[in-house]
C-alpha cells in the first residue's frame, strides 16, 4: 500500500502495471475473465514493485459497483499518459476485432504464456515506465511458481494460495474492492427478497448455458441443465443425513443462470428451494442495442451481473458449470473442493450410486455443528 501511494505522489519511480478494458478494438470478456485477469496483474505489480491501476469500460466505470479499498486503483491513467508505455494482450483470438501493430501479442495460447511466464525473469522483462494489459487470463497462480521471483518475493511476502489455485482471486478482490453503497444496497434487498438473509443453508447453483443465450457463439448445444437439479437433490440429501440437530427449515437454492428458460424451469418445478433473481441474464462482454440503448440501461445490466455474482459466492455450497463466473464466485469466498463441485463430477458420482462429493462429508459435519450453536434448525 505504501509502495503504491508513493508512487502516484512521485516519491519513488513512476512505475504502473495497468488492467485496461478501454483499448480501442479489443475486449476484456465476461466478468469471471476480468477478475481473473485482474488479480493476475494486481500480483504481477506487487512482484515487480509497480504501481497497480484498472482501466474498466468508459461509458460505465467500475467505481460506480465497486470503490477503492486498500489502494488508489482508480487514479487517473491520463496522468500517466506522457510515460513510455508498452501494451500486452492476453487472451483468446476473437477477443479483438482487428490486430494492432502496437499491441504485443506474443502468445497464442495460454499454455505458451505459461510455458514463457515459469522460465523467464519478469523484473527485467517488463521495462517500460508502464506496461498495460488486456488481459483475459488467470495465471496469478503460475507467477507463484516462477523461479527467478520465488525465493527473494514470493516467500518473503507471505503470499500463497489458500484452499484452492483460484483463491488467490479472492485475495485480490478483497484487497483491492468494497461494496459501493448503492451496490450494498442492492444486494441487502436481493437477500431478504429471496429469503437469502435468514440464515438457511444455501446451495448454490451455476448453469452457463453458453454464448447462445446471448444470441452469440454456437446456435445449439446439449447441455442438459435438469442434470444439476437432480445433483442438488442428492446433494440436499446428504447434507440432511449429516445433520445433527432435529427442528425443520427448507434448503434455498440460489440459481445463477444466462438463460430464462432454465429459471422459469427451475421456479415451476422446485418452488419450495429454488431461488433467482427477477432479471433477463446479461453478458457484460455482449450489449444489446435494442434493449440496452442508454448508459442507464447498460449500468442496470452490469448490476444485475455483479449481484448475480455475489450471492452465488455467498452460498453455503456450489455446483458449478466449468466456467470463470463460477469459478471466481468461488474464490471470492474461499470455497474448497469440500465446498463446491463441477457439476459433471457430482453427475459421475451420482451415476456410481455415490454421494456428490465424499470429501464433503466432514465439512457437513463441521457446519451442521457450526449451525446447532447458533440454535439454527435441520433442513428438508
Amino acid at each position: 500500500m505504501k509502495l503504491h501511494k508513493d508512487i502516484l505522489q512521485s516519491r519513488r519511480p513512476r512505475r504502473f502495471m495497468v488492467f485496461s478494458c478501454t483499448l480501442e478494438g479489443y475486449k476484456c470478456a465476461g466478468y469471471g475473465n476480468r477478475l481473473g485477469g485482474i488479480a493476475s496483474i494486481l500480483f504481477l505489480s506487487i512482484l515487480t514493485q509497480r504501481a497497480f491501476l484498472i482501466e474498466w469500460d468508459q461509458e460505465v466505470p467500475l467505481d460506480m459497483y465497486l470503490v477503492p479499498k486498500a489502494i488508489e486503483w482508480n487514479y487517473a491513467t491520463e496522468n500517466i499518459k506522457d510515460l513510455d508505455t508498452r501494451i500486452h494482450y492476453l487472451g483468446k483470438r476473437n477477443h479483438f476485432k482487428k490486430r494492432r501493430n502496437d499491441v504485443v501479442h506474443q502468445w497464442k495460447m495460454k499454455a505458451d504464456f505459461v510455458t514463457w511466464l515459469l522460465k523467464t525473469d519478469i523484473r527485467t522483462y517488463f521495462d517500460r515506465p508502464v506496461e498495460k494489459f488486456v488481459s483475459n487470463w488467470y495465471f496469478a497462480d503460475f507467477l507463484l511458481e516462477n523461479p527467478f521471483i520465488l525465493k527473494q518475493y514470493v516467500r518473503g511476502l507471505g503470499i500463497r494460495w489458500e484452499h484452492s489455485r483460484d483463491s488467490l482471486i479472492g485475495c485480490a478482490f478483497d484487497f483491492l474492492f468494497q461494496k459501493s453503497r448503492e451496490l450494498e444496497t442492492r444486494l441487502n434487498a436481493a437477500r431478504r427478497s429471496l429469503g437469502l438473509a435468514s440464515q438457511v443453508p444455501t446451495l448454490g447453483l451455476q448453469i452457463r448455458m453458453g454464448d447462445i443465450s446471448f444470441g452469440q457463439g454456437l446456435q445449439n448445444n446439449h447441455i442438459d441443465f435438469q442434470r444439476f437439479f437432480f445433483c442438488a437433490q442428492a446433494f440436499g440429501e446428504a447434507l440432511a443425513r449429516r445433520s445433527v440437530v432435529t427442528v425443520v427449515e427448507t434448503v434455498k437454492w440460489f440459481l445463477a443462470t444466462d438463460d430464462t428458460a432454465v429459471k422459469g424451469y427451475a421456479l415451476k418445478n422446485y418452488p419450495l428451494n429454488a431461488v433467482t433473481l427477477n432479471i433477463i441474464p446479461k453478458h457484460i462482454k455482449y450489449s444489446n442495442p435494442l434493449t440496452e440503448n442508454t448508459t442507464s440501461q447498460k449500468i442496470e445490466a452490469i448490476f444485475n451481473v455483479v449481484i448475480d455474482h455475489f450471492l452465488l459466492s455467498e452460498c453455503d455450497f456450489l455446483i458449478l458449470s466449468p466456467s470463470t463466473f463460477g469459478k471466481t464466485a468461488a474464490a471470492l469466498f474461499f470455497h474448497s473442493e469440500a465446498t463446491s463441485i463441477l457439476n459433471d463430477i457430482c453427475n459421475k458420482r451420482l451415476s456410481k450410486g455415490m454421494t456428490p462429493d465424499l470429501r464433503a462429508e466432514p465439512h457437513l459435519e463441521a457446519f451442521w455443528k457450526y449451525r446447532k450453536s447458533k440454535g439454527r434448525g435441520h433442513l428438508k
